[in-house]
């Protein structure tokens, strides 16, 4: 044998390198980030109530009222959804199960700034494919109804 093909006394053979285990933390990461954002932007409407949801989730909305010297006072309430109403999001609910959460959020958006007393708002429904024109009146909330095709809809303003 040569003397190039014997191994070196001083160097031992080498042994086969093991897979570094790194991905197994980064995996984790990226695991809890996905949740994370998942939890806080709601992509998939999860929270949202299901239509036709419990009267028991028409919960008031409240604010936080502070002092002068900075200081929190409790929370007092504001206007509330009457009893019976689905609620669609913490301001906006419907009095019937023939009203979608969708087109209550299109009444919603569609209420001028300074209605009046009474006024009409055109709202499309993406259920129905059709733009229906709801009679309002002002009060404590607005209640927008269409009576013939029995949709309620009530905003606290």
């Amino acid at each position: 044998m040569s003397p190039l093909a014997q191994p070196s006394p001083t160097r031992p053979a080498e042994t086969p390198r093991r897979h570094s285990k790194v991905w197994i933390p980064a995996l984790a990461i990226l695991l809890v980030a996905l949740v994370v954002a998942a939890i806080a932007f709601d992509p998939f409407g999860w929270n949202k109530p299901a239509a036709g949801g419990s009267p028991s989730a028409a919960r008031s909305a409240t604010s936080t009222a502070r002092t002068g010297s900075g200081a929190t006072t409790q929370p007092t309430p504001t206007a509330t959804l009457p009893a019976g109403v689905t609620q669609c999001s913490p301001k906006v609910g419907v009095g019937t199960k023939n009203t979608s959460c969708q087109l209550a959020a299109n009444v919603a958006a569609d209420i001028p700034d300074d209605p009046g007393d009474q006024f009409t708002v055109d709202a499309y429904s993406p259920v129905t494919g059709k733009t229906y024109t709801l009679t309002c009146t002002s009060g404590q909330y607005y209640r927008c109804v269409k009576e013939k095709n029995n949709i309620e809809v009530y905003v606290i303003k």
